[in-house]
Parts: structure tokens; C-alpha cells; sequence
């Protein structure tokens, strides 16, 4: 990576560097700030270096729901498995479908087993039709697999979270900088939520899921708040009024320390435009005296 810099010449316009796995990231990050550090070229001392991937951090927070309610998607696999495996038996599930007034053009969709996010997407395609399969159950002796209520609630949790997917944080024809933490919010909110569900298991799975949210959060979000103060919509006042919002009594500190970094960086940005500038002045000086030198001639 060093190499690949060095050869392009942009060791000095380095602002930050995302990689898409956190052991990767972290080496990565172990070799190449403290070298660039040396040379005084990354503002703040390179605090704001080391960005962490915001998406793979979601993945890995879904990731653990899914393990969670492993016993729910079991279930409920067999169950698509089951309405698909005849034709009688696909008939059957258009006519309860028909008989129950339900109204959805799409019909469950079956996963692959080792693709997690085909896992999420036959969760969300399933859970409209909860009351299908609840009522195939009743009809249908040889149907074993009826989710409970229990395993939809869990399902549900972990597609409310999955649908969070941040995809326009992916997006490459406009700044995205500025949405991270209007996302990572929501995410938070979503699991502030199910945290205080009176169902014990799933409020259980929230907490597991909520401590990679933690860690992700307490090392990232004086990188996420500060385009969210430049962006002219929020401004400072908003990161205020959500820190408040997450920290109660406690988000005095986090807020100085959000302040603290975005003065920093406009200092150090000051700081390079003067240099660039004495070094312009110094060199409009030369030339003009070297003009008046030719004149004199």
C-alpha cells in the first residue's frame, strides 16, 4: 500500500483510508500511520485517520441476530421448502393466500443457506404470510414446521435491521460522508427499541447485537458527527441535540471532544493554506523583481 502511495505521488493528499475487513484494516493501519505521521502529513496527528467500514460493521451486527434466531429460520426455510415442493402443495397456499385477504404480489422466497443477506431477504419475503403458514398448519396434518409467534418476532427484529442495509452510503456519484450518521443513528434507535421489548429472548439478542454497535460507535463517531457540523442543513446544533439525546448528563465530554476535533482540523487546514500562500506571496515577489530587473535592462 505504501509502494502503491508513494508511487502516485499523493502521500500528501491522504485524508483517510477505508478497507473493507477490520484485520486487514488494523495491519494496514499499524504500518502506514506512523510512517505518514512522521512526514506531518495527516491533520489532527491522524486521529481521524483510521475509518472503519460502517457497512461491514452492520453486516457483522446482523450476522449475530441471524445466529440468534437460528432456530426461527430453520423453521421457517422448511416451511418455504415445504409450499414449494409440489404443485398441490403451492395450490393449496394460493388458496388460504385467497381465503385470508392478503394482498401481496411477491410470495416467500427460499435462501441460500451460506448467503446471509439471501437469509434476510427470505425473512422480510416470509413474515407478510406469518398467518398462512399458521393456518396451513391447521389444514394440514403433515405440516410440521409452523414458526411460532416467538420466531416471527425474532425475524422481524433482525429484518428491521437488515433493511437498514445503508445502500446509498455505497453510492459513488455524490458525497456520502455527510449520511453515515444519520444511519448509524437509525440503526441505534431500531436497537434502543427492541432492547426494551417484554419478549426476554429477543430483548437477550438486541443486547449481543448492541455491543458491536458499541464498540463500533465509541471509536467512530467524532468521524462521522464532522460532516454531519459542515453539512449546512445541521451544523453543530444537530450533533449537540443528538448527543444529548445519547448521552444524557454525560454528553458534555463527547460533545467537547466532536468541538475539539473540528477545530483542530480547521487549524490544521488553516495552517496549510498560510504556508501555501507565504510560499505563493514569496514567489509573485521574485518574479515581479526579477521583472523589474529585465526593465532596468
Amino acid at each position: 500500500m505504501l509502494k502503491t502511495i508513494r508511487f502516485y505521488n499523493i502521500e500528501d493528499k491522504l485524508f483517510s483510508i477505508t478497507l473493507d475487513n477490520e484485520g486487514a484494516n488494523k495491519s494496514m493501519m499499524d504500518l502506514l500511520r506512523p510512517n505518514l505521521l512522521a512526514k506531518r502529513m495527516l491533520p489532527c496527528d491522524g486521529d481521524l485517520f483510521h475509518t472503519r467500514c460502517a457497512c461491514h460493521v452492520l453486516n457483522l451486527i446482523v450476522k449475530d441476530g441471524l445466529i440468534e434466531v437460528d432456530g426461527a429460520i430453520s423453521d421457517i426455510r422448511e416451511s418455504v421448502k415445504y409450499t414449494r415442493a409440489s404443485q398441490s402443495r403451492k395450490e393449496k397456499f394460493e388458496e388460504i393466500i385467497r381465503d385470508l385477504g392478503i394482498n401481496c404480489r411477491s410470495r416467500p422466497s427460499l435462501d441460500v443457506v451460506t448467503r446471509w443477506n439471501s437469509t434476510c431477504d427470505m425473512l422480510e419475503s416470509a413474515l407478510p404470510f406469518k398467518d398462512v403458514f399458521y393456518e396451513l398448519k391447521q389444514q394440514d396434518p403433515n405440516y410440521i414446521y409452523c414458526p411460532s409467534l416467538g420466531d416471527w418476532q425474532r425475524a422481524k427484529v433482525v429484518c428491521s435491521l437488515s433493511s437498514r442495509k445503508p445502500q446509498k452510503l455505497s453510492g459513488s456519484l455524490y458525497p456520502t460522508s455527510n449520511l453515515y450518521f444519520h444511519e448509524i443513528w437509525n440503526v441505534n434507535q431500531v436497537l434502543e427499541k427492541e432492547k426494551s421489548s417484554p419478549n426476554a429472548i429477543i430483548s437477550a439478542m438486541v443486547v449481543e447485537m448492541e455491543k458491536k454497535f458499541e464498540k463500533y460507535w465509541k471509536i467512530s463517531y467524532v468521524t462521522n458527527c464532522i460532516p454531519v457540523i459542515l453539512d449546512p442543513r445541521f451544523k453543530l446544533g444537530f450533533i449537540e441535540f443528538r448527543l444529548n439525546q445519547a448521552y444524557g448528563v454525560e454528553a458534555g465530554v463527547h460533545i467537547a471532544k466532536v468541538d475539539k476535533a473540528i477545530r483542530n482540523l480547521f487549524s490544521w487546514y488553516s495552517s496549510q493554506m498560510g504556508e501555501t500562500s507565504g510560499s505563493s506571496t514569496q514567489d509573485n515577489d521574485s518574479e515581479r523583481e526579477g521583472n523589474s530587473h529585465s526593465w532596468s535592462d
